[in-house]
Parts: C-alpha cells; sequence; structure tokens
C-alpha cells in the first residue's frame, strides 16, 4: 500500500535534541520528597493526636495536692 520510506509505522522514530536532552535527565527527585513530607505530616498529625488524648486524659484526675472544691 505504502512504500517503505512513505509508511509512517515503519518510519525510524525521531526524537528532537532537546526532547532528548530532558529525557536523559530527567530525575523524580520531587516524588521522593513528597512521599518524605506526607509521612512526616502523618507522623505529626498522629503525635498531636495522642497529646491531645493525654491531655484529655490528664485534667480527668485530680492532683493529690488539688484544692478540694
Amino acid at each position: 500500500m505504502y512504500a517503505v520510506d512513505q509508511n509512517p509505522s515503519a518510519a525510524p522514530e525521531r526524537r528532537s535534541p532537546s526532547s532528548a536532552r530532558a529525557a536523559d535527565g530527567f530525575r523524580p527527585v520531587a516524588l521522593p520528597a513528597l512521599a518524605a513530607a506526607v509521612l512526616v505530616s502523618a507522623v505529626a498529625t498522629k503525635t498531636k493526636a495522642a497529646r491531645a488524648k493525654a491531655a484529655r486524659l490528664a485534667q480527668r484526675f485530680e492532683h493529690e495536692d488539688a484544692p478540694q472544691l
């Protein structure tokens, strides 16, 4: 149907020099950093919740030296 030089699927894939350099130099540095930030945020949220729970429990118990009302 098409000659070999006119067949788009048989033609070798050509990249422009700028896209070839961009593909070679791509390093997904942001993804591990994002994952670490999410993990740190989750740990901080759990720590904050644990502190709030401990504060609520501490308020329920009176200290032995607290004045009697």
